[in-house]
């Protein structure tokens, strides 16, 4: 059996070393590659979001705008349906007090008339509200698809950080 020499020791110690650095290296060198791949797939993932987002909140601002001039639509016709009901309540009222004999200046009759305006009065206070509520409604829908959208955003990037770190 031969012995070995120094040199030879050495030799085979860089050649093993060599064997496991090299490997090594290339492993680091693809798990960089790999977490760079995922970095961008993440990028593109939250930037796709965003567009879509952004997409989606045009939508629904639209979708919002027209359900206001709905809401509003509506509630003229209302009103215009209400002072024409009234009037008429008013006219039948005035005649039939004429065809009692009852005249309009008095104070029954007008008690009576005061009274078809004040429940004409409530109905469009009722109607406001309820419409104030519809208008409401739309308002916040909007406002919380915002917030959803800025939350989803927001998890997406902090999700991409904490990748980021491993």
């Amino acid at each position: 059996m031969g012995s070995l020499s120094p040199a030879s020791l050495v030799l085979t110690g860089l050649s093993a070393l060599n064997s496991g650095v090299v490997p090594f290296a290339q492993g680091l060198a693809q798990e960089q590659q790999q977490r760079e791949a995922i970095r961008a797939s993440q990028d593109l993932a939250l930037a796709q979001l965003k567009a879509q987002q952004k997409l989606q909140n045009r939508q629904l601002k639209q979708d919002a705008e027209l359900d206001r001039a709905r809401v509003l639509a509506s509630a003229e016709e209302a009103e215009s349906q209400r002072k024409a009901a009234l009037k008429r309540a008013v006219a039948r009222q005035n005649a039939q007090f004429g065809s009692s004999g009852v005249s309009r200046d008095g104070g029954s009759s007008e008690a009576v008339l005061l009274g078809l305006f004040e429940e004409s009065e409530d109905e469009r206070k009722e109607r406001e509200k309820l419409d104030n509520l519809r208008l409401k409604a739309i308002d916040l829908n909007v406002s919380g698809n915002k917030q959803k959208n800025i939350l989803e955003a927001t998890q997406a990037a902090q999700q991409r950080q904490l990748e980021s770190l491993f």
